[in-house]
């Protein structure tokens, strides 16, 4: 059984909690940004392929307090590195501190290396060490002098699915914009629209969670090459998961943009993510926007100051259109921070969420 910690963007915990209890994980516990829990490889690669909000899902190795660079070496050096690192292995040490006495982040991760190859060194009996096989990302974060030592089994952040072959300036990232879908309790009978879809992000995430397709089925992860995880576990969960696959549903999903250019890159994705028959595409300005229907759900993240030049008057008109569908519900994602005074009704719900650095809000009307 390993420990593990699955990361996620600061707002998103909790449905990024719901998400491992839906998988049947029970025992958790959750901080800012991230939710630990206890599992077996099983596990640790179906998080990795089913979870849509997780940024990265790491196995923590030690806990330990380090209020000098001694506690921290010994702490590291404890550490069973021979079961886990072979010979030739890449060792990457990142390291993260806060409200801490230990500042340097160059110092600790020279100080966790050289703990973790003393160790392999009496294992190895050898002095030098090739690195020259399998990546290791190793994580050292310590917080309130408690560090952490963490394997990154994911690799790359797990926004990236491998769908999204362009994209526009500032696009929302795949594992946030799931969490939009997520929060919504948009249910996959709902018409769904976004009228500013850009490189197309949400309405492909929504056609992902539509489907009951696993975010991640098509990509790769660091510790499928890792000697001490039946590589096997990660080809047996990705056939799993194609059999949870809703192929019957059909979706009424649509992305709006009046860009040819974003169309044009919204469709490639989402081809590269063979959901192009699932999505309905056109070139439409937001203002034009007038559904069929009187209950839908619409999720978009306008322009706003940061990304393009608008002026207060376009959130008045984009109010003004969008609160008369009375029977919708309706979310909006931006960074704009004046939009219930613009759009003059308070949201149903608001959240602070982050789109990387960038702080946003996620209203509901």
């Amino acid at each position: 059984m390993y420990k593990i910690v699955a990361t996620s963007t600061f707002g998103l915990e909790t449905i990024l909690k719901k998400e491992l209890k839906r998988m049947g994980v029970e025992k958790l516990s959750t901080e800012d940004g991230s939710v630990e829990f206890e599992g077996d490889a099983e596990l640790l690669a179906k998080s990795n392929i089913f979870l849509r909000t997780a940024d990265k899902v790491y196995i923590k190795l030690a806990e330990f307090p380090a209020n000098s660079f001694e506690e921290l070496f010994e702490g590291v050096y404890e550490i069973n590195w021979q079961e886990i690192l072979p010979i030739d292995a890449k060792i990457i040490i990142n390291a993260g501190t806060k409200k801490s006495k230990l500042l340097s982040l160059r110092t600790i991760q020279s100080i966790s290396k050289k703990a973790v190859l003393k160790k392999l060194s009496t294992k190895y009996n050898v002095t030098h060490f090739s690195e020259s096989g399998t990546a290791y990302d190793i994580h050292i974060k310590i917080k309130n002098n408690i560090a952490r030592v963490l394997l990154n089994s994911s690799g790359a952040g797990l926004h990236k699915r491998g769908y999204r072959k362009k994209s526009v300036e500032a696009p929302l990232k795949e594992t946030l914009a799931a969490g939009l879908v997520l929060l919504s309790g948009w249910k996959n009978r709902m018409p769904f629209y976004d009228i500013f879809c850009g490189s197309g992000t949400i309405v492909i995430e929504a056609a992902l969670i539509g489907k009951n397709i696993a975010p991640n089925i098509s990509r790769s992860f660091a510790a499928e090459k890792w000697n001490f995880i039946d590589n096997n576990i990660w080809d047996k969960m990705r056939e799993y998961a194609k059999t949870l696959i809703k192929n019957d549903v059909e979706l009424q999903i649509n992305g709006y943009d009046n860009d040819l250019n974003a169309l044009t890159i919204a469709r490639t994705n989402a081809k590269s993510a063979n959901l192009l028959k699932e999505i309905r595409f056109l070139k439409k300005d937001a203002f034009d926007f007038q559904p069929s229907e009187k209950n839908f759900y619409l999720i978009s993240s306008p322009p706003y100051g940061k990304r393009l030049e608008i002026d207060e008057t376009f959130y008045e008109k984009l109010g003004k259109k969008l609160l008369q569908f009375d029977e919708a519900s309706i979310f909006i994602i931006t960074a704009y921070e004046k939009l219930q005074e613009t759009f003059k009704r308070k949201a149903i719900k608001k959240r602070k969420l982050y789109n990387g650095n960038l702080k946003t809000y996620f209203y509901k009307y």
